[in-house]
């Protein structure tokens, strides 16, 4: 027996709002980036570190690009950019998340809540973790509770609309956009992408779009989720498509 995966249309991400203290200061959403270590999160989830999510759009999605890089640097380099920001003592958050397994985190949001307090502590940014069940879980959300949350985003087609806009557009506040992040200039970028019909010139759109996403830090994007499927061995040159699923145009028995 043998396995096939590839990185699914899917994004486990860490969400600040951005419209009340502390992280409607961009310095301090920064410095939750910087301390954190994505690779060590996805290899948690997954056992694969090169799951770790380096913007909004998984993969084998258009606009996709590998090159984008978030802020990093580690612990102290978190701890000057909360210094600069008026927290030389380090700040004090907490952090809702919900206890089931999900696409975008197999193990459940309790392990990932104290992989993520420990890798902040460094940084002298102490998390105190509420956990709920999941119905509660959305509630809480809904009512804006704890400073940052655990969630994640399952596409439901393969159109990088569907995450730029789902997740990070003033339009979609609040019902999917949670964090509450509002730019203009993203907002025109991702409108003139829905109407665009040049998949090279949506590309662009895009990967601008993305880049001012990740100056202004509005989440944390930790990790891409995992579609695997078992083949028995004497099962040849079977392949996955976008969505995860089993294609079999070319698959043969070895006999």
């Amino acid at each position: 027996m043998s396995k096939l995966s590839q990185p699914s249309a899917s994004l486990g991400y860490l969400g600040m709002y951005n419209d009340r203290p502390p992280f409607n200061n961009s310095r301090i959403r920064r410095a939750i980036c910087v301390a954190m270590d994505r690779k060590e999160i996805a290899q948690e989830l997954f056992g694969d570190n090169s799951l770790a999510a380096n913007s909004v759009l998984p993969p084998l999605i258009l606009g996709y690009n590998k090159d984008l890089t978030p802020y990093s640097g580690g612990a102290q380099n978190a701890k000057e950019l909360l210094r600069a920001a008026g927290y030389p003592n380090g700040i004090d958050i907490t952090l809702i998340s919900y206890t089931s397994p999900r696409p975008y985190n197999p193990i459940g949001s309790t392990l990932l809540a104290d992989i993520v307090k420990r890798q902040l502590a460094k940084a002298d940014i102490r998390v105190t973790i509420k956990s709920y069940p999941w119905h509660e879980f959305k509630t809480a959300l809904n009512n804006q509770q704890g400073d940052a949350f655990l969630f994640g985003w399952v596409g439901d087609n393969m159109d990088p609309d569907n995450f730029l806009y789902t997740l990070l557009a003033s339009g979609a506040t609040p019902q999917t956009n949670l964090t509450k992040y509002k730019n203009s200039e993203v907002d025109r970028l991702i409108s003139a992408a829905q109407k665009e019909h040049d998949e090279s010139v949506r590309k662009r759109l895009y990967f601008h779009a993305q880049q001012i996403i990740l100056q202004d830090t509005p989440m944390v994007f930790l990790n891409y989720g995992k579609d695997t499927i078992a083949v028995a061995d004497y099962i040849k040159e079977v392949s996955l498509n976008p969505f995860g699923l089993p294609l079999f145009k070319d698959a043969y028995i070895k006999k």
